[in-house]
């Protein structure tokens, strides 16, 4: 405690920030401009600062909200306390962290062609695992899957070639 979301300098600007412990609280309170919080011995206690936390969130984001977001994350995790900004998804295709662990692969998708796909956030090594095929799209794969489930579909629910229709497997598998 604290920890939350606060708004920062710019339009819809967020940092996330946690403090999660009496020396990450110490160095939170001092880096906001308030040491007589962090010389506070009482303030060590996550209750006490549970206690007047709508101050303390108050005085993080008037200080939060005169600065540029990444400004603040930096300054925090400069003194070891959690931060990140809060970005936008198309924000993250920039993001200089995850361009570097080449985070976003490319890969190709039906209907839309070349997009960016996250990969998966654990590594073995130096270099993402790579993806080997798009995620499928809506009912690719049913047929596999259940077969003989949808040549019962009446003729009213199929489609111009043949297929079961999108509004036939919604009805049948939810209702």
């Amino acid at each position: 405690m604290p920890h939350g979301c606060f708004r920062c300098a710019g339009d819809d600007s967020w940092i996330a920030i946690a403090a999660t412990d009496a020396g990450m609280w110490q160095r939170l309170a001092s880096v906001i401009g308030r040491p007589d919080w962090a010389a506070d011995s009482s303030l060590k206690l996550a209750d006490r600062r549970r206690a007047m936390e709508e101050t303390i969130e108050s005085a993080i984001e008037a200080w939060t909200c005169t600065l540029d977001a990444d400004h603040v994350m930096f300054l925090l995790q400069a003194a070891r306390i959690a931060a990140g900004v809060v970005r936008l998804p198309v924000d993250l295709l920039k993001d200089p962290q995850l361009r570097s662990r080449s985070f976003f692969q490319h890969v190709e998708r039906a209907f839309i062609g070349g997009h960016p796909q996250s990969s998966i956030p654990i590594r073995e090594g130096a270099r993402p695992y790579s993806i080997r095929r798009a995620a499928p799209t809506l009912g690719e794969h049913t047929g596999k899957l259940w077969p003989g489930f949808w040549s019962s579909a009446t003729p009213k629910f199929r489609n111009s070639k043949g297929r079961a229709s999108s509004e036939r497997k919604c009805s049948r598998i939810w209702s």
